[in-house]
Order: C-alpha cells, then structure tokens, then sequence
C-alpha cells in the first residue's frame, strides 16, 4: 500500500520561488554575453498612429557597421560594431571584469510591422528605427 507524502514548507514556497527567480531571470538578465563579447544596450519601443518607433543607446558604436534585421512579423534584432574594444573597468564598473566588442539585441513588438518599409538612421550614438505598421487585408 502506498503511502501518501505530506507535502512540507519546502515544497509550498520552493516552487513558486523557482518560477518567480526564472521569471526575473528573464526580464532582469545579465546584459551581455561573454563567450561573443556583446552586451545588450538600452532601448525603447514607442507605439504611433503610423507605426512604431524604436531608439537603441549605442554609444561608441561605428556607424557603418548597424545592422537592424525584422525577424518575423513581431521583432527586430539590432546589431553594431564598437569603433574599440570596451572594457568593464573603462566604464567604472570596478565589480565586474570583461570586454565587449558589439551590441546585440532582440526586441519584440507590440504590434505587426511591414518589413519592406523599415527605416532606420543613427546619429550621436542613437538608433532610431521606424517601421510601419502592417497593413492586412480585410477577409472576403
């Protein structure tokens, strides 16, 4: 005969707590990469009558070297070269070590853009990315 187990506090609180550390996890991550030396920079999606509108901080990036890709329907990846090797300790981040060579980030959107139409401009170190909203056709 089986016996049943009580469950213990353990249990009743562990659980939730796993989900609630993976969760923030998730959204509170460590911004950057060390195996690929990227770190993930600040950024913004803004919702218009048009469109949306997305800045990304890339302060010291080249500017030749952007790279802004629709994946999907529902986001977007940035990605840039810095003009020189960053470091951690270059920024005053003094607990921390490391270097990062680029910026990457994966934004998703609120809403269906139109990849054909995305714009993009940078200027003093800021992203900006405008793309259209996507025009669906009404069902017949």
């Amino acid at each position: 005969m089986s016996r049943r187990r009580r469950r213990g506090s353990s249990d009743i609180v562990g659980r939730p707590l796993k989900c609630i550390e993976k969760r923030t996890d998730d959204v509170f991550g460590a911004g950057w990469d060390e195996v690929a030396c990227c770190i993930q920079p600040l950024s913004n999606v803004t919702v218009g009558s048009e469109g949306l509108t997305i800045t990304v901080d890339l302060p010291l990036a080249d500017e030749g070297e952007v790279a802004v890709k629709v994946c999907g329907k529902r986001s977007v990846e940035v990605y840039a070269r810095t003009k020189h090797t960053v470091r951690f300790d270059d920024l005053g981040i003094k607990h921390r070590t490391g270097e990062f060579t680029c910026y990457r980030a994966m934004l998703d959107l609120p809403e269906a853009v139109d990849a054909t139409k995305l714009t993009y401009e940078m200027k003093r170190g800021i992203l900006e990315i405008r793309l259209p909203r996507s025009r669906q056709e009404p069902p017949r």
